[in-house]
């Protein structure tokens, strides 16, 4: 097996990995990927994505690609079709993916939120990089399943508009304080990187193609603060996804967040979707018991990885650790 940088290639060049990287996310998460894919093979072609391709007799069977930004690494993405799988094709491209981030003392932080679909022993890898885990859950509800009204204590419900993104970051950069998704991402650490995150989510499709009419606001009746949002997204011409919801600390527990909910997927449903999904930290009791009081079930679990650099690690190429 060849390993290549991932510059070295089109993106043509890789369109039945591709064709095959759909099937999955079809598949086991409803999830056309086309339009994610559009946005991978535009980089590709331009060579402005890092990454790295195996190659069995010159066709490609695994990719991997990741990402660099302000201090952080972002492993992006690692697919093997199955002409490379139980080939270790993952273990070799992620270790060169790992080495290019690594070899940057710049980097302090590097976090894995890419789903994997192949059986490999993709825990243990992460494991002997000094990576700690956290176990996310996909989790899918019926559109059309019955559900109460939820009444929205002291907030009045208002549609999204992108007057509502500073507040909405800063929100959620409070409301998380002190969850623990905090850790699994930086885009909850700082007002800079989560207002960047949900820009990207309202003006990017790596989370579907977002949908204004099903996304809302509440905002208190008294103080016309922003307390709670939630934003939708299509991910397909059937299915719905939650890509993002916050509720204020101090008004939770009040059904806010449920009426949230409820009125993103009132919409979907009455707009011919037949599924909403969303994902959640497993160890996020509070949102997981949300979740599952109001239908959704989980359909998938992964792991997500965090790595952070020490400040042994960080000054050791100084020779200055004791």
């Amino acid at each position: 097996m060849e390993i290549r940088p991932l510059r070295q290639l089109k993106s043509q060049d890789l369109k039945d990995l591709f064709a095959q990287e759909r099937e999955e996310w079809a598949r086991q998460l409803h999830w056309d990927y086309r339009e994610p894919q559009r946005v991978i093979s535009a980089m590709i072609d331009v060579g402005s994505l890092p990454g790295f391709v195996a190659l069995e007799r010159s066709v490609p069977v695994a990719y991997a690609f990741y990402v660099e930004e302000a201090g952080k690494g972002l492993l992006g993405g690692c697919f093997a079709s199955s002409d490379g799988e139980g080939q270790g094709a993952e273990q070799r491209l992620l270790d060169q993916a790992l080495a290019a981030l690594l070899s940057k003392p710049a980097i302090g932080r590097i976090e894995s939120q890419f789903i994997n679909f192949r059986q490999w022993p993709i825990a243990e890898f992460f494991a002997r990089h000094d990576f700690s885990r956290f176990d996310r859950c996909f989790m899918l509800r019926d559109c059309h399943l019955e559900q109460r009204p939820r009444l929205l204590v002291d907030a009045g419900l208002r549609q999204w508009t992108l007057g509502d993104l500073d507040e909405a970051a800063q929100l959620t950069v409070s409301a998380y304080a002190s969850v623990i998704d905090r850790q699994v991402t930086y885009h909850y650490q700082s007002l800079a990187e989560c207002r960047e995150f949900l820009s990207n989510l309202v003006f990017r499709p790596g989370c579907g193609t977002f949908l204004s009419d099903a996304s809302y606001s509440a905002r208190d009746r008294k103080t016309d603060e922003l307390v709670g949002y939630v934003l939708a997204s299509r991910i397909s011409p059937q299915d719905g996804h939650i890509p993002q919801i916050t509720v204020a600390a101090g008004h939770q527990g009040k059904g806010l967040g449920a009426g949230l909910l409820g009125r993103a997927i009132r919409y979907l449903g009455l707009n011919g979707y037949q599924s909403v999904s969303l994902t959640v930290t497993e160890s996020n009791s509070a949102a997981m018991a949300l979740y599952q009081r109001f239908g959704f079930s989980v359909h998938f679990r992964f792991p997500a990885f965090v790595w952070l650099r020490s400040s042994c690690q960080a000054s050791s190429h100084q020779n200055t650790c004791a």
